[in-house]
């Protein structure tokens, strides 16, 4: 996984590419947690990957759980 930019820190936990649990083998060497801050929010994105683009959005349905993985 890369570092996380200066100042804020790492994604961990079962939201995170690393603590994520069930995940098929190489998903981890290929994508990376990490956050985006624009000030107003902080947002977990995870990127990686070839192929077409692909945005995909989705809530936790508590704090620190994953939503759709």
């Amino acid at each position: 996984m890369s570092s996380p930019p200066a100042g804020l820190p790492a994604p961990e936990g079962p939201g995170s590419v690393s603590g994520a649990p069930h995940l098929p083998a190489g998903f981890t060497s290929t994508f990376t947690s990490r956050y985006v801050d624009t000030g107003d929010l902080r947002q977990h994105v995870v990127t990686g990957g070839d192929g077409p683009r692909c945005c995909w959005c989705t809530a936790g349905r508590r704090p620190g759980t994953p939503g759709g993985w």
